[in-house]
């Protein structure tokens, strides 16, 4: 049974959600065992991954406990299912879908929803969501996370799209609930450099911890 603020409490505390987006169950295993390696547990697994619900349940058999296992890419209840029944703590979603945010609820499973607007943020919110993702964050200076708290002050937000070790700290110290990290981590699995997605967790941990 998922405990939904167990979840949170731990992605609040480590700061970082690494994002996996692989083409296979191995990259999926691998990729994740190098995560584990650098001291990131948090991990969201792309469904854009071919069969990811039998990868969600292969990263469940394997790394148990030692990791907080969400869903990303998630655009349709009927994915969200899936991917709970199939091993994942929490959802998160490139927009906001109240179909999505529903679903998750009657599971008792976070869901960081996606806005890119304060209209959305709050649609979001007032549903049940506890945490947003800002995305595309690269797009958004850091000082959007004020501006949107200011009016909402309860809104928490986590910044996903460009996030790395150089700005993590600043998004941090803006007042991000935590960071959402992908491409910055796994530049090393064209070549299955898995040592180097190990090493770049580490530099992303150590930024944060900085912060």
């Amino acid at each position: 049974m998922i405990k939904k603020y167990e979840t949170l409490k731990k992605v609040e505390a480590e700061r970082i959600v690494a994002i996996v987006r692989v083409k296979s169950e191995e990259e999926a295993l691998r990729g994740t065992e190098a995560l584990l390696e650098g001291g990131l547990s948090c991990v969201e697994l792309a469904l854009t991954t071919p069969f990811a619900h039998t990868v969600l349940e292969a990263l469940k058999k394997k790394f148990g406990d030692a990791l907080t296992l969400g869903a990303g890419s998630v655009l349709d209840a009927e994915s969200a299912r899936i991917a709970i029944l199939s091993g994942a703590q929490y959802l998160v979603t490139p927009t906001f879908s109240a179909d999505v945010v529903r679903l998750a609820n009657r599971y008792g499973a976070p869901v960081f929803a996606g806005v890119a607007t304060a209209t959305e943020a709050l649609a979001a919110m007032e549903s049940g969501v506890d945490v947003v993702k800002l995305f595309p964050a690269a797009a958004y200076p850091f000082g959007i996370i004020k501006d949107l708290k200011a009016p909402m002050p309860n809104l928490e937000i986590m910044p996903v799209g460009g996030v790395n070790a150089e700005n993590i700290g600043a998004w941090l110290r803006a007042g991000a609930f935590a960071c959402g990290v992908g491409g910055a981590l796994f530049a090393g699995l064209k070549t299955k450099n898995y040592p180097a997605i190990a090493a770049a967790a580490r530099a992303l941990k150590q930024s944060a911890a900085e912060a």
